[in-house]
This record gives C-alpha cells, sequence and structure tokens, in this order.
C-alpha cells in the first residue's frame, strides 16, 4: 500500500510540474509582456498565485476526462486502505 502511495504521489507530481511549466510559460509571455516591465514585477500582479489555481484547475479537469478520479475512487491507495479495516 505505501508503494502505490508513492507511485499515485509521483504521478500527480509529474502531471503538476507538466501543466505547471505550461501554464507559467503561457501567462509569462501574455501576462508579462503586458503588465509589468521586469521579471522583479511577477509577484506584483499575482501571477505566481494565478498559475497555481490555474495548474491546479486544469489538472483535476485533465484527470476527471482521462477518467483517473474514479479510477482512484476504486484502486487507490485510500480505497484499498478502507477496504482492509472492513
Amino acid at each position: 500500500m505505501c508503494k502505490q502511495l508513492v507511485v499515485e504521489a509521483t504521478i500527480v507530481g509529474l502531471a503538476t510540474i507538466l501543466i505547471g511549466v505550461c501554464v507559467q510559460e503561457l501567462l509569462k509571455k501574455t501576462t508579462l509582456k503586458v503588465h509589468c516591465e521586469t521579471p522583479c514585477d511577477w509577484n506584483k500582479n499575482y501571477i505566481k498565485e494565478i498559475s497555481l489555481f490555474v495548474t491546479g484547475f486544469m489538472l483535476h479537469v485533465l484527470f476527471e476526462m482521462m477518467g483517473a478520479n474514479s479510477w482512484y475512487v476504486k484502486h487507490g491507495s485510500a480505497a484499498l486502505s478502507l477496504k482492509g479495516t472492513r
């Protein structure tokens, strides 16, 4: 069970990096050119917070579309630990 949790966390972590970098680069190319003169202004417009929100939002939607959420409910480490306690 611990091994499965590590695998699941690794998958979510890697997906977060992949989507996060894409979102961050997209926001840098669009928002910073319009609102910021220097990279130091990155946080003045809450770009980091927006990037984190959009990353989480996109990951949730993508996992739902791929069926990963329903798979996790049936086969994830949390479901397996509940089955073991019954």
